[in-house]
């Protein structure tokens, strides 16, 4: 059975003619000399390019784009490599880049140069963008690799890049700020299909683990940002958000990045989280919408900061990346009086295929949003391989819809795997309700199989976190020869804060089944979290497999 949207949409004219960069630099324009971009963590945002209105930023895509391509021959299909944080000239790249025809994959500049260099090579990037606080990183990650000229913003050349560039005469170093030097804005008219074309190139582990390109087209992040402001998350020109989440993740990409330059938003950009920071940001900027990750809005909820700011301009807070327990969301918004919703995508999906609205009527307590605009779901039976027909009954999440990836780059099998009959089969559990609601459970791969009965982590996380002593948690599944699995929670508690492992394994037992108690329970000080906000509990349940052959 397909499910489609239970809500009367709006209809949306989706545009298949014009490029991601014609899209956004077509409504710079009519936003004209209105503010876009702030960086709100820049000493003086009067520095050059740390305040830039629309009609600049579009200015400065154009520039970018002919200068690129009449200085350095960028073609149609080149890959160009990005490695910068969150600034109001990432986005100006970005489009400059995809008005060429080229196609950026972006890299989160706490990889590893073993990280880097896989991704350059698997994409083939021929040219690279970055800052020159990662500049040593990124000479060093080129090494094999077909990139010819990096980019430097703020750049300071030194002998130690001179000796890393001797051992590899192909690379040059290149000011960035030649591309801004000569300014050039002529609309040219790129031979561009937008249907076909790839615009981004960002690499998921999608459900299998293990990293891959994920293709996205100029109409696949059109689409996507025309479905998530049609009815849900409608940006204005008179919002303030703070463009927090990583504008090299598809979150922050379309959602904080082209969504708020479509819609005529203000952003205040952050290069790095600090939760100080932020919370001056939301005071001084009279930010109205937040976009964050769970890790940073049970910060919200719990933290004793929170208290010392006035954060009152605040009046929604959208949720994404990874799953919101109920119990967190209701914590933020009992303390803030923010309306506190979710969403729910992959990269493979642009990523949104659903999201809450602003209002009672299209929010439900825990659950991860409607569908969008134009998309269907297909719930498959994870034991059978059937269709459910039920609502309310969880199964694997399918979806297709105009945001949906072309496939995985390279990677035939993982994309055969992936896209079945037009649908992207997600990996992850969850049920749509009569309304139209959809919920996550969890995870397939991240179930805890405790004597046969699957048990959802992120359900137990939910109900840790609702204990006034614990600050944050994270469960995983270690293995046991009689149960198969056991749950065991990893607890951060709150600064001068004692409980005991019983006390801990109790307080869960009050809210489940006993199949789904918490039987094991370490205190540590952090949980270890991706820039994007997800628990990595292959890293926890690395640990523990390595107790575990020391044991043996």
């Amino acid at each position: 059975m397909v499910f489609e949207a239970r809500i009367d949409l709006p209809t949306i004219e989706l545009n298949s003619k014009l490029s991601l960069a014609e899209f956004i630099i077509e409504k710079c324009r009519e936003h004209g000399d209105n503010i876009a971009m702030i960086d709100g963590t820049s000493p003086d945002p009067n520095l050059p390019n740390c305040t830039l209105t629309y009609n600049q930023m579009a200015d400065n895509m154009l520039t970018i784009g002919n200068n690129l391509i009449d200085q350095f021959n960028i073609k149609k299909g080149n890959v160009i490599a990005m490695i910068l944080p969150n600034i109001p000239l990432f986005p100006c790249i970005f489009h400059g880049i995809g008005y060429t025809g080229g196609i950026i994959t972006t890299l989160n500049p706490l990889y590893s140069v073993e990280e880097i260099n896989n991704q350059l090579k698997d994409s083939n990037a021929c040219m690279m963008f970055t800052l020159q606080t990662f500049l040593e990183k990124t000479i060093l990650a080129c090494k094999g690799t077909n990139v010819k000229n990096i980019f430097v913003l703020n750049y300071q050349p030194s002998d130690q890049f001179n000796n890393l560039l001797n051992e590899n005469d192909l690379i040059k170093l290149i000011d960035a700020k030649i591309l801004l030097a000569k300014q050039n804005v002529e609309m040219r008219k790129i031979d561009i299909n937008p249907l076909e074309d790839l615009i981004a190139l960002p690499y998921s582990s999608g459900t299998t683990g293990l990293s891959k390109g994920v293709c996205l087209t100029h109409y696949n992040l059109i689409s996507n940002v025309l479905q998530i402001g049609a009815k849900y998350e409608k940006l204005t020109k008179n919002d303030v958000i703070v463009a927090l989440l990583p504008f090299f993740h598809i979150y922050g990409m379309t959602v904080l990045c082209n969504l708020a330059l479509y819609e005529g938003s203000k952003a205040i950009t952050m290069a790095r989280f600090d939760l100080e920071t932020f919370l001056k940001i939301v005071q001084n900027y009279q930010v109205t919408r937040t976009h964050l990750a769970p890790p940073i809005i049970l910060a919200l909820a719990k933290h004793p900061i929170i208290d010392k700011y006035n954060l009152t301009s605040m009046k929604y807070c959208l949720s994404g990346a990874a799953p919101l327990s109920s119990d967190v969301s209701q914590l933020l918004s009992n303390r803030l009086g923010v309306i506190v919703k979710q969403g729910y995508g992959m990269t493979e999906s642009s990523p949104v295929v659903s999201v809450c609205g602003d209002t009672s009527d299209l929010i439900k307590d825990g659950s991860s949003g409607l569908l969008v605009n134009n998309t269907k779901l297909k719930i498959i039976d994870t034991e059978t391989g059937n269709e459910i027909t039920e609502y309310g009954q969880v199964g694997e999440l399918c979806f297709s819809g105009p945001q949906i990836m072309k496939g995985y780059l390279n990677n035939e099998q993982a994309t055969k795997s992936t896209l079945i009959d037009g649908y992207l089969h997600t990996g992850d559990l969850g049920y749509i309700d009569q309304d139209g609601f959809i919920f996550i459970v969890d995870r397939l791969k991240e179930l805890i199989k405790y004597k046969g009965i699957q048990v959802p982590p992120c359900q137990l996380e939910g109900i840790l976190c609702k204990h006034p002593k614990i600050l944050d948690s994270a469960v995983i599944g270690v293995p046991d020869e009689e149960a198969g699995e056991l749950p065991k929670a990893f607890v951060v508690l709150r600064p001068n804060e004692i409980m005991t492992e019983e006390e801990v394994m109790e307080f869960v037992s009050q809210f489940v089944t006993p199949q789904k108690k918490i039987r094991l329970v370490e205190f540590i000080q952090e949980i270890p979290k991706s820039t994007a906000g997800k628990i990595l509990r292959r890293i926890l349940k690395q640990r523990e497999l390595e107790k575990l052959k020391n044991i043996q």
